[in-house]
This record gives structure tokens, sequence and C-alpha cells, in this order.
């Protein structure tokens, strides 16, 4: 109840604001705990974060990082979480002025023309198509995100965000 409740407050405040990272990840570890007391040991979540990120000083959107952790356990998980074999993996690490998330599901390859697809038009994919729109408000070139495929055929969804063009507010229209 208590996971629910934050992660209902979390996502009531307002999506234009930067949070620590350290509430990005808790944030997520709370929708974890909630579909974990719902389904078990479906789908394990692991966290692999660099040393050289500091959680509490680097600052994110709000709400960046769990629209993309649910969709990996939504779509891509759907017929591992039967056999209790499904695992994602998120990476957090600084790469010179960015800021690299990945989201790694073991859930078999995705069709990336058609994540391209829902990443560009409102109301096929609500929360990858924010995502999107958010980064392209907030940082410059080079930011984004990016699906693909990994060697072992897994899905991977790569956040990166330009630390130095980061603002606290969305340009003037």
């Amino acid at each position: 109840i208590m996971a629910l409740s934050h992660l209902l407050r979390y996502s009531l405040m307002s999506n234009d604001e930067q949070v620590p990272l350290s509430r990005e990840v808790r944030i997520v570890d709370e929708y974890y705990s909630i579909y974990h007391v719902r389904f078990g040991e479906r789908v394990r979540m692991e966290w692999r974060i660099s040393d050289s990120l500091d959680l509490t000083e680097t600052m994110v959107p709000s709400f960046i990082l769990q629209p993309i952790v649910e969709n990996a356990v939504k779509h891509g998980l759907e017929y591992e979480e039967e056999d209790g074999k499904g695992h994602i993996r998120i990476e957090c690490r600084g790469e010179d002025e960015f800021i690299v998330f990945r989201v790694i599901n073991n859930g078999g390859a995705i069709d990336l023309q058609k994540v391209a697809e829902v990443m560009r038009t409102p109301g096929t994919g609500y929360g990858i198509y924010n995502i999107c729109e958010r980064i392209e408000l907030y940082y410059g070139p080079g930011s984004g995100l990016f699906p693909s495929i990994t060697e072992d055929g897994e899905t991977c969804f790569t956040l990166k965000l330009n630390r130095t063009l980061g603002k606290e507010t969305p340009p003037e229209a």
C-alpha cells in the first residue's frame, strides 16, 4: 500500500520538474515492488549504477525512467513472466556529457519499425511518446530514446540525456 501511495503521489507531481536521480530510482523500485507483490517471482529486476553517478546530485526529469521499465514488463516480458524467466536490467552511467540509461529485457526482439512509429505518434503509446517529447523540449543534440536489439536478442531502450543542456523549465514556444 505504501509503494502504491508513493507511486501515485509521484505521478501527480509536475512532469516538468527536475528531480534527483535517487528519486527516479526509488519510484522504479516502488513500481517493481507493486508488481512483485502481485506476480511474485515471474520477473526479476536488477540495477547496475555506475559509481561515477551521484544519485542525489544528478538531476533528471521526473517520471523519465519508470514508463520505460513499465513497458519492458508489459510488452517485453509478457511470455517470460509465465514461466518465471523474465529479467530486466537497468544500467545507469555517466558517459562524457551524457547520463545514459539502458533498460534491457530478455523478452526477445521487438519490431524496431513499430516502436519508432509509437515514439513519433501521439495516442499509440503515451508513456514512450511523452518521454520522447520531453527529451526534445529539455535536451539538445545526441539526447533521446533509442530502441535496439542486443547481440543476445534482448530488447534494449537506451535513454541519453545531455546533462550540460538539461533545462529546469522547457523553452518558450
